[in-house]
Formats: structure tokens, C-alpha cells, sequence
């Protein structure tokens, strides 16, 4: 099964970089060494919202300095870019676009913050 969602420590670093969450489309949390996700808006005090590949499209600056973001599919991995700016790839799209969030989010690229 391809993975759906942001583990629980990919969205502590993004709270830690200072992301809103309270956007997200599900809730994770840990019980008995095992991973339970919930979508939708979870009551549970012990669920961490997590990211779908959507919510953190959404996030993404749609373009910066005039660069449009660019998504596409190699051979064997994704890349995401702003042409000149920042650049990533990574086997698996939702970590690509992740590891873009958390290096747009470094350089004070996004407007959703806490």
C-alpha cells in the first residue's frame, strides 16, 4: 500500500518549523506499538493531525519569485521545483512534496503559520 499520509514525526518537525495543523484531513496516533488513522476531525486529546498529499499541495506557494511550481515523475522518483530556487526528489511524491514544505517553511516561504 502506497503511503497516504505524514508519519506522526514528519508533523512534529512541521509543528516545530511553526505550520498550522489544524488544517489537516486526518488524525494519526500511536497505541500499542501500532499506527491508527482516523479522517476527519478527531475529538481524541492523544491524535496528531497529519497531512495528505492535498493539504500540503495547498500549502505550497503556488509560485515564488515569478518561479511556478513544477512537479514530475522521473523514471524511478518525483522531483519538485521552483526553477532556480529550490529543488527536491524523493521516491515517493507526498515525501517530495513534504521535504518542500519543510524547505519552504525554513525560508519563511509560507504563509500558513501558527
Amino acid at each position: 500500500m502506497n503511503k497516504e499520509v505524514l508519519s506522526i514525526s514528519q508533523m512534529e518537525h512541521l509543528q516545530e518549523l511553526g505550520l498550522d495543523t489544524s488544517k489537516a484531513s486526518c488524525y494519526i496516533w500511536e497505541a500499542e506499538g501500532k499506527e491508527y488513522l482516523y479522517w476527519g476531525k478527531c475529538e481524541d486529546a492523544n491524535g496528531i493531525p497529519t497531512f495528505t498529499l492535498p493539504d500540503i499541495l495547498e500549502l505550497l506557494p503556488k509560485e515564488i519569485c515569478g518561479n511556478e511550481i513544477t512537479i514530475y515523475h522521473h523514471r524511478n522518483y518525483w522531483s519538485i521545483y521552483y526553477y532556480g530556487i529550490y529543488s527536491v526528489e524523493n521516491k515517493s511524491l507526498i515525501d517530495a512534496a513534504y521535504e518542500m514544505l519543510c524547505c519552504c517553511a525554513e525560508n519563511g516561504d509560507i504563509k500558513e503559520r501558527k
